[in-house]
């Protein structure tokens, strides 16, 4: 007996309806599949953005501390009329190289196993040195604390040697921690104003 032919038609047209149910299916899978990977790999790269950006923020923070310790130094040669022998008898005043590790030249390290050299004033115990013996800043000026830092910097002042030919020259180092752990040495040379005979 044979079918009358709509009814062949209609079920050409589901089997067909079946099969395009299914390729759709597949395809929205598919592009569900493409929709999240592309979400956790944006997610990962705002996580690494912000991780990058707040370590700048914190070596900046670290970086502006260190700076207002070398003004502060400043400061403090520059209105200091009876300034301490430079001896190390006083935490943080030193005569030129006397301070372990300030020299600017470079010089072998014997922990490094490829032989090369670093710059000793940036070494690790230089800098664990300077933190314990320096000068907190503020100390010789009571300018304010530095806020949201995880400690104040601090200074070391070396004297340059003395020369009938040049006015008294200090060597002033200054170490910053950030917020977090970011660690920041700077190092300049200051010459404070010269006094005149009136």
């Amino acid at each position: 007996m044979r079918l009358p032919r709509r009814f062949a038609c209609r079920r050409v047209a589901s089997h067909s309806l079946r099969a395009h149910r299914g390729v759709s299916l597949l395809i929205s899978l598919l592009l569900l599949s493409i929709l999240s990977i592309a979400t956790v790999a944006a997610i990962q790269t705002a996580g690494l953005q912000e991780r990058v950006a707040g370590n700048t923020r914190d070596r900046i923070l670290a970086f502006n501390a260190a700076e207002s310790a070398l003004r502060d130094a400043e400061d403090y040669l520059r209105r200091e009329e009876n300034l301490p022998l430079f001896d190390g008898s006083e935490p943080g005043h030193f005569k030129m190289n006397m301070f372990p590790g300030l020299q600017l030249s470079r010089v072998p390290n014997g922990t490094v196993p490829d032989g090369s050299s670093v710059e000793v004033w940036k070494d690790p115990a230089t800098v664990a040195y300077a933190k314990t013996r320096g000068i907190l800043y503020g100390a010789k000026t009571s300018v304010a604390a530095l806020p949201e830092l995880s400690e104040q910097p601090r200074f070391v002042i070396e004297m340059m040697p003395v020369d009938s030919s040049r006015p008294i020259t200090y060597r002033i180092t200054a170490v910053a921690t950030g917020r977090d752990s970011s660690l920041v040495v700077l190092q300049n040379f200051y010459t404070p104003p010269q006094k005149t005979a009136l």
